[in-house]
């Protein structure tokens, strides 16, 4: 069995592709960047923890598994020889907005079956603001419109999206909210990722059964890990400048969900087996956390304790934040520099929002574990 992962350099869509190659699937890595050195060379993230929820999983019966860190030689673990080692992951570099090159190196993948879509760009920082609204689009939704059309002419059977909460969430309360619940209005979202990306998630998911192929999504809480490249280096970075000494919340207490790697990694590969296996029974969009709402600023406590700093006590009212936070953010996008917070950011970490997840844990039998752990973190980022 094959899998194709777009976005394959990136955190999720790396770690995804290595534990399908450590269950014996052959994996091909498609991005506009290499994966991290950290990632091919440091075991702070062991094999055994990136599995832990999926080596019971049935449909690896047929495949030579092990969880053993030592199976595989994290030195050889990327290859870049034109996809004919079986053994190890291969790496194109391909831009997804080119169709063109897109097709061609997608063809040079022997008979894929499943295509993980995990690219994406503004999530968060600099490269959420206005100024970069049209590469937004660009890789979002064409992107991901390009993806799309060709695995439906090469045979493709199944899709999996990584979505976000942002899709029906922007910045009003919602508590145990669940698939039943509506997008978030376009027009009303404060920044354009959010927006591309519910325009985008909407296109895959009235793809399904284009050609045969099905196709599900999975909305992603705020994803957190050893080496995480996105959001903890900057959130240690405001730790150790003593720029975190602010505490904001609205009036339900900022309760959040948050979603470790490996649960990322167990959501994915189990949507994937199950629309290849038993496509009856799963589709649509499923949430994807820890299952465990948390305090957002609480969740940090154990990494600004092991950083040496204190717990931030004063507090600001949100709407007083709001107001900085869009002087902070215009100025940001003026100067073109990256800004200490987003309005966007403001609303996913000072307003209450978390999800069920019973719809995954129904479907695909989505068990997560080791919720809010936040163990191996410390341990990476620990003077």
């Amino acid at each position: 069995m094959s899998f194709i992962i777009i976005g394959g350099g990136g955190y999720i869509g790396f770690h995804i592709g290595k534990a399908l190659l450590l269950a014996g699937f052959k994996v091909t890595l498609l991005d506009i960047r290499l994966p991290s050195h950290e990632w091919l060379f440091k075991t702070c993230l062991p094999s055994s923890y990136l599995m832990e929820g999926i080596t019971e999983e049935p449909f690896f019966e047929d495949h030579n598994f092990s969880t053993s860190s030592g199976d595989i030689d994290n030195h050889k673990i990327l290859s870049m020889n034109d996809g004919k080692n079986e053994y190890l992951m291969d790496f194109y570099k391909v831009d997804i907005r080119d169709i063109h090159l897109l097709e061609f190196y997608m063809n040079e993948v022997k008979d894929p079956e499943c295509v993980i879509h995990t690219a994406s760009f503004g999530m968060s920082g600099i490269s959420q603001l206005p100024r970069h609204a049209e590469i937004m689009e660009e890789v979002n939704i064409q992107g991901l419109k390009n993806v799309i059309e060709i695995a439906a002419n090469i045979g493709v059977k199944a899709i999996v999206y990584t979505s976000t909460y942002n899709v029906v969430f922007g910045g009003e309360p919602i508590k145990g909210g669940d698939e039943d619940l509506e997008y978030f209005p376009l027009y009303r979202h404060v920044d354009n990722y959010s927006k591309t990306k519910s325009i985008a998630e909407q296109i895959l998911l009235t793809a399904d059964k284009k050609n045969g192929m099905r196709t599900c999504s999975l909305r992603l809480a705020g994803v957190m890990g050893p080496m995480e490249e996105r959001h903890l280096p900057r959130i240690v970075s405001n730790i150790d400048k003593r720029r975190l000494v602010i505490n904001y919340m609205d009036e339900g207490g900022a309760v959040v969900d948050f979603v470790g790697i490996q649960n990322v990694v167990q959501a994915h590969v189990r949507a994937a087996l199950k629309l290849l296996n038993d496509p009856s029974k799963v589709g649509g969009a499923y949430f994807i956390s820890d299952g465990a709402p948390i305090n957002n600023m609480e969740y940090f406590r154990p990494l600004i304790k092991a950083r040496g700093r204190s717990y931030p006590r004063l507090y600001i009212p949100m709407i007083v934040m709001f107001i900085i936070v869009c002087i902070i953010e215009f100025m940001a996008n003026i100067l073109n520099i990256s800004p200490l917070l987003t309005r966007a950011e403001l609303f996913k970490t000072g307003v209450s929002h978390y999800f069920s997840i019973k719809k995954a844990q129904k479907d695909f039998s989505y068990r997560p574990t080791k919720p809010n752990d936040m163990s191996l973190i410390t341990k990476y980022y620990s003077r």
